[in-house]
């Protein structure tokens, strides 16, 4: 004790020493850490077993990668083995990684990588082996880019650089060659099982290895992709839950756009904070990017309430009507273009939402929600989508009315649907063993809703701009038949004897055309009093000038 209350505190230490090197593969493994991958190795012998079957050239490695796309859009997977042919021993693995750059291609890649691991863990334990191995993959793309791998760096652009880079940096300075070879895939669809060579073998069990690994996986696990062995950094985006793979330019886009929009949505009173994350914007984003440039312009039009309604119209010239072409009595806005209560407009609507329903029964959608997005749909914003949902108290779809509830009706016609949608419909594919996945058919539907409201504004289009029957071509035809009434009354004075047929022009067949050959008639009849005056004021001109001379 030091003084009172306060104490002196000595304690005694020695230096931790040197860390003992490995001598195991499993240390080896344990000591690059992402155990991840190891998870289901099996071995049969003892790992001394590759060091003899690498001198003497025995060693067949095989892997295989699998991809489901229909059921797992975000989950691939490999499986390895590495035998010894004189039966000595040999290793099986098998793993799954889930993230967005999932396809059959990294999974072909994957395997790869865990071979090429083993190999270096291998080497690692005995620097100084010599002797040789055969890799063999059923992927001509994958084996020919692991075997010819640039020197010093993998180009931005390259697609799983992650993989490649791990494969270039750390595994290209073995002691012992390896020779690569192209395995037929799915030889026992048409061979007998005696009838495959080894590898082919190897090969199919890798298969059904790679597959039995998708299955086991929790497709509703949100743990994102995890570091690879011995890769030394790593970058995640969307709060870490999605790793970059490759080129990271279109993801961090994505998000920065995604955050930059958060903030503008808010400003602008579109959707809040609290409305913007329950929106399933990955879905949303694909589903934009999908369609047309020019339909892309109009959903930011219509979101942004900057689309050409008579409201707009009227903020930039005050005599132009800011009243609607359908029903007269409400401001035009882009809300009302969605919701006027016109009958024609109304009867286009569910029209529309006819064609919706169609779609929702063709793609397998849970029953479920079809009933509940279609009286959503049909309410036209009189409900909410908890009222469409009284009666049933299931958890999940009371989580999805409040979320959807919190985007708004309006927000969800123009294709902001929650991201419950994609959850629910997802288990029901799988369950159903349907050919669409969930995110599949969360893009379809926001597609076809912004569909439905594109089809409101079509409508009002027509209504306007037809050169028949719309407001416009009204307009102009009202005036043309003023103004030929107006020559009508003039009479046949001021016309010339061969020009007075140009006067028998039909105004009834106005309200079935366009108006252009009337508007011609009356350029003709206007055309043919000026020259008939000039004709005058010139003849005129010369009795007057010859009086003149006779003067």
């Amino acid at each position: 004790e030091m003084a009172p209350a306060i104490y002196r505190v000595v304690n005694h230490a020695s230096i931790p020493g040197p860390s003992l090197p490995p001598t195991t593969l499993w240390e080896v493994l344990e000591q690059w850490g992402s155990m991840w991958m190891w998870d289901d190795l099996e071995l049969t012998g003892s790992f001394e077993f590759l060091v003899a079957a690498i001198i003497d050239g025995s060693l067949t490695c095989v892997s295989d990668g699998s991809y489901i796309k229909e059921m797992y859009p975000d989950i691939c997977s490999a499986a390895f083995i590495l035998e010894c042919s004189r039966g000595r021993g040999r290793i099986i693995g098998k793993f799954s990684e889930k993230t967005l750059a999932a396809c059959a291609y990294r999974g072909e890649l994957l395997g790869l990588l865990a071979i090429h691991l083993i190999l270096l863990a291998v080497n690692k334990l005995s620097p100084s082996l010599s002797g040789s191995t055969q890799i063999y993959s059923d992927c001509l793309g994958a084996l020919h880019n692991v075997e010819h791998l640039p020197p010093h760096r993998i180009p931005s652009s390259c697609r799983h650089s992650d993989i490649l880079k791990n494969i270039m940096i750390h595994c290209r300075a073995l002691t012992f060659s390896t020779v690569f070879s192209h395995v037929s895939a799915h030889k026992l669809d048409h061979f007998l099982w005696e009838e495959l060579s080894r590898p082919e073998q190897l090969n199919e069990q890798c298969d059904s290895g790679a597959k039995l690994a998708i299955y086991d996986v929790d497709p509703t696990d949100g743990t994102p992709a995890l570091p690879l062995p011995l890769e030394p950094i790593c970058v995640y985006v969307g709060q870490g839950k999605e790793k970059m793979t490759s080129d990271t330019g279109e993801r961090i886009r994505f998000h920065g756009h995604h955050k930059l929009a958060m903030e503008i949505f808010s400003q602008r009173q579109i959707l809040l904070p609290s409305a913007f994350v329950q929106v399933d914007w990955n879905n949303v984003n694909k589903a934009l990017h999908a369609v047309p440039r020019l339909f892309q312009l109009w959903a930011c039009k219509q979101v942004h309430n900057i689309a050409g309604t008579n409201y707009r119209l009227n903020k930039c010239d005050g005599t132009h009507s800011p009243l609607c072409p359908s029903c007269l009595t409400a401001t035009e806005t882009c809300a009302h273009v969605l919701m006027c209560e016109e009958a024609d407009r109304v009867k286009c609507f569910q029209m529309s939402a006819d064609n919706l329903h169609s779609w929702l029964r063709s793609v397998d959608t849970c029953e479920v929600l079809e009933e509940h997005i279609m009286r959503f749909v049909r309410s036209r914003n009189s409900e909410q989508f908890i009222d469409c949902i009284a009666g049933n108290r299931d958890p999940i779809l009371s989580k999805l009315a409040k979320s959807q509830d919190k985007i708004g009706w309006r927000r969800f016609m123009e294709g902001m649907i929650s991201k419950e949608f994609c959850k629910i419909q997802d288990t029901h594919s799988r369950l159903v063993g349907s050919h669409l996945s969930g995110d599949k058919w969360a893009q379809g539907l926001s597609t076809k809703l912004m569909e439905v409201t594109h089809g409101q504004w079509l409508v009002r289009n027509f209504l306007i701009h037809d050169n028949v029957s719309g407001m416009l071509a009204l307009e102009k035809k009202e005036d043309l038949q003023i103004a030929i009434e107006e020559q009508q009354e003039m009479g046949m004075d001021g016309l010339a004897e061969e020009d007075r047929y140009l006067m028998e022009i039909n105004l009834d067949d106005l309200e079935t055309t366009s108006g252009e050959y009337q508007a011609y008639c009356l350029l003709s009849v206007k055309a043919a009093r000026d020259a008939f005056l000039i004709r005058r004021q010139r003849a005129q001109a010369e009795r007057q000038r010859s009086q003149h001379n006779h003067g």
